[in-house]
């Protein structure tokens, strides 16, 4: 089993960025603490992806790919994506209620969500809450990250107690004008 280096993972919306990049938004979050990239931005080009992830790397992030356009090490697989048919050294899949229990012979993490309402995917639901999550960690037999609606440290704390080896966020990082300082809380709430 390879995990990502960080039990925070924080998701890429370029939209959500507003007057900024994905690029300069992450690299000013970065002074706030660790953290691993899931490249997401699926209506992107995947052109655009992989120039994003290739800048990621060179920046020295962590980078997990969602359901790749090619060949990546680490993949982050939607719900209803198939199994990449190429090598990977880490490999996580989004999981909502309702899909069972994942395996640990396929996967290494999941994404559980939506755990509380999210800003992010407003009325995507619903939502798991923390009782939810605390059912699916315990049957879970592998690492479990919370996600949705996971913007603050009482929540982070709430998730980790549930069970939860670590968070997902995106609307808190790509919308926030001090990313640095929301990393730096999460991390040590986390």
């Amino acid at each position: 089993m390879t995990l990502p280096g960080n039990r925070l993972l924080v998701i890429t919306d370029e939209t959500q960025c507003f007057d900024d990049t994905v690029l300069r938004r992450l690299v000013e979050a970065r002074s706030g603490g660790p953290f691993s990239v899931v490249v997401r931005d699926k209506h992107m080009s995947p052109r655009w992806r992989r120039g994003l992830t290739e800048e990621l790397k060179r920046a020295d992030f962590e980078v997990i790919v969602a359901d790749p356009p090619d060949s990546e090490a680490r993949v982050h697989l939607s719900a209803q994506a198939e199994l990449p048919n190429h090598a990977v050294t880490c490999l996580g899949r989004s999981w909502h209620q309702g899909d069972g229990i994942p395996s640990s012979r396929t996967l290494d993490y999941v994404t559980y969500s939506p755990i509380w309402a999210s800003a992010s995917k407003p009325g995507y639901g619903p939502t798991v809450g923390i009782d939810g999550l605390g059912a699916f960690c315990g049957a879970a037999p592998i690492p479990v990250y919370a996600l949705g609606g996971v913007e603050t440290p009482e929540r982070i704390h709430a998730a980790r107690a549930a069970g939860a080896y670590g968070v997902a966020v995106m609307g808190a990082v790509m919308r926030s004008v001090e990313p640095a300082e929301v990393v730096r809380r999460f991390n040590d709430a986390l």
